[in-house]
C-alpha cells in the first residue's frame, strides 16, 4: 500500500510528499472510473469534490458536456456521492479530489483562430482561468507588476465561490493597477442611484474594440459558468491556449466546444482609482492595436477607421 508509512516521526516534507502521492492515487482511480463511464461509482457524473475543514462543508464541481469542470457549488446532499470520494476529501481536506482536470482546453486551437501573441500564463491542469487570463492580459498591456500580483492570488481565487473570487480580483486591481483599477460592470446591476443594468451582447464584445482589459464570464444554456476569459484590443486571452485567439465568434465557439453560450457578466477595467489622500495624475493612454484583419479595422494604413471604445488605434498587420 503506497499510503502506509513507518513509525518514525514524519517531516513536513515527507508529509507533503505523502499527501501528493495520495491525491495522485485518487486522481488515477477516478480517471479510470471515468474511462468506464463511472459504472463502479454511486455518482455517474465526473465530479471534483472538496471538504472545507474550517466550515465542515462539502463543495463540488461537475464536468459539463464540453469536458470542462464548472464553478464551485455547495454540495446539497453528500449521500449522492460515492463513499470513496467522500472519504478521500475527508482524508485530504481543503483540496479538490477527483479525476484530473488536464482535459480543460486540451488540443491546440485551429491556426486560423490564433494570433502571434503569446499567452504568458497558462493554467494547464489548474482551475486558474480567471486569474491567469487576466494576468496575461495585464502583462500584454504593460502592467507587469499587476500581472504578477494577480498570479500570486491565483490559488486563493480558484478555491473561492464566484462572487468572492470576483471581489478578490477587483480589490487586487484597485491596489496594484489603480490607473484602471475600477471596472465598468455589464450584466450586473451597478451600485448607483439609477440602478440601471448595463447590457453587453456578443456582437458588442466582438465589434466594439477597446484597449482596456475586459473579463468575460459566459454561461452555458443550463445557466452554469464553466470558464472565464479576457479581452483586449482584437484579442482573446484564454489561459488554456498558448497563443491569444482572435476576437471573434468562432474563437468562443471553439473554447466552448460549439456549445451555445450567453454573456453573464463583463468587467471592463477602464476607470482610475486614486488611493485615499493621493491623487493620481497619470492617465491610461494605451491605444488599441489590431493584430489581424478585424472587421473594425478598415481603410488604408494611413486612414484606418474603427468603431472603438477609445478614439486611438494602431494597425500592425
Amino acid at each position: 500500500d503506497p499510503f502506509l508509512t513507518d513509525s518514525s516521526e514524519p517531516t513536513k516534507a515527507s508529509q507533503s510528499s505523502s499527501k501528493r502521492q495520495k491525491k495522485k492515487h485518487y486522481e488515477n482511480f477516478f480517471n479510470e472510473q471515468e474511462r468506464n463511464n463511472n459504472d463502479g461509482l454511486k455518482h455517474k457524473t465526473a465530479t471534483l469534490m472538496m471538504y472545507k475543514s474550517t466550515t465542515k462543508e462539502y463543495f463540488i464541481r461537475n464536468k459539463d458536456s464540453g469536458g470542462k469542470f464548472g464553478t464551485r457549488l455547495l454540495c446539497s446532499n453528500i449521500e449522492d456521492y460515492d463513499n470513496v470520494l467522500v472519504n478521500a476529501v475527508q482524508e485530504l481536506p481543503n483540496q479538490w479530489i477527483g479525476p484530473s482536470v488536464g482535459d480543460i482546453g486540451d488540443g491546440d486551437a485551429p491556426s486560423y483562430l490564433c494570433s502571434n501573441i503569446p499567452t504568458i500564463h497558462q493554467q494547464h491542469s489548474k482551475a486558474y482561468c480567471l486569474p491567469f487570463s487576466l494576468a496575461s492580459t495585464l502583462f500584454y498591456c504593460g502592467f507587469r507588476l499587476g500581472s504578477e500580483a494577480i498570479v500570486r492570488i491565483a490559488e486563493k481565487v480558484s478555491g473561492m465561490l464566484y462572487d468572492d473570487a470576483i471581489n478578490q480580483v477587483r480589490q487586487t486591481m484597485r491596489d496594484i493597477v489603480p490607473l484602471i483599477g475600477r471596472p465598468t460592470l455589464f450584466g450586473k446591476r451597478p451600485k448607483s442611484h439609477s440602478r440601471k443594468m448595463r447590457h453587453m451582447t456578443w456582437d458588442d464584445l466582438f465589434m466594439k474594440v477597446t484597449p482596456y482589459p475586459t473579463v468575460v464570464v459566459p454561461v452555458l444554456s443550463n445557466g452554469t459558468a464553466t470558464h472565464v476569459f479576457c479581452v483586449v484590443d482584437d484579442l482573446i486571452f484564454d489561459s488554456t491556449t498558448p497563443l491569444a485567439l482572435k476576437l471573434c465568434a468562432d474563437s468562443v465557439k471553439w473554447l466552448f466546444r460549439e456549445q451555445p453560450t450567453e454573456i453573464y457578466q463583463v468587467l471592463r477595467f477602464d476607470q482610475k482609482v486614486s488611493p485615499k489622500g493621493i491623487h493620481i495624475m497619470e492617465r491610461y493612454q494605451r491605444q488599441v492595436t489590431f493584430h489581424w484583419d478585424h472587421p473594425s479595422c478598415t481603410g488604408t494604413k494611413e486612414g484606418r477607421q474603427s468603431d472603438l471604445v477609445s478614439g486611438q488605434f494602431l494597425c500592425i498587420m
